[in-house]
């Protein structure tokens, strides 16, 4: 599956070096060290904006999906189906990617997930859901 475009930025540098490392990175706060999703810009529970990039154990379980019906852009033919999911990573917070190498019919509440990366253009890696 290929995303993109993305693009990268000074906030988002980080998380990119990680990805190309496959470590999938998020927040720690410097103030009350909690763990924080790199989606976040300020901690959830003292707000405190200072943090510190940490890699995460990748490690995650399905809390929810959709099915997207999609025809690749600008063709007809066969519709292609994709599954986002969103996943309860071990260190806390929940993070949306699209779920890969994975049965429909075999997705559930709870089902183990580890976090993969997948091109996303030419220069960099984006977080996908695998089975673990």
């Amino acid at each position: 599956m290929v995303f993109g475009p993305v693009e990268r930025d000074d906030d988002s540098a980080e998380f990119f070096d990680g990805a190309a490392r496959g470590e999938f990175m998020m927040h720690r706060c410097e103030a009350c060290g909690r763990v924080w999703s790199p989606s976040e810009s300020v901690c959830g529970d003292c707000g405190a904006a200072l943090s510190t990039w940490v890699a995460a154990s990748g490690d995650a379980e399905l809390r929810s999906w959709t099915v997207l019906h999609q025809r690749p852009h600008g063709k007809d033919g066969e519709v292609v189906q994709k599954v986002v999911g969103i996943g309860e990573l071990v260190e806390g917070p929940w993070w949306w990617a699209p779920v890969v190498g994975i049965d429909q019919a075999g997705l559930r509440d709870g089902l183990p997930l580890r976090v993969g990366f997948a091109a996303a253009g030419d220069d960099e890696r984006l977080p996908v859901f695998e089975a673990r």
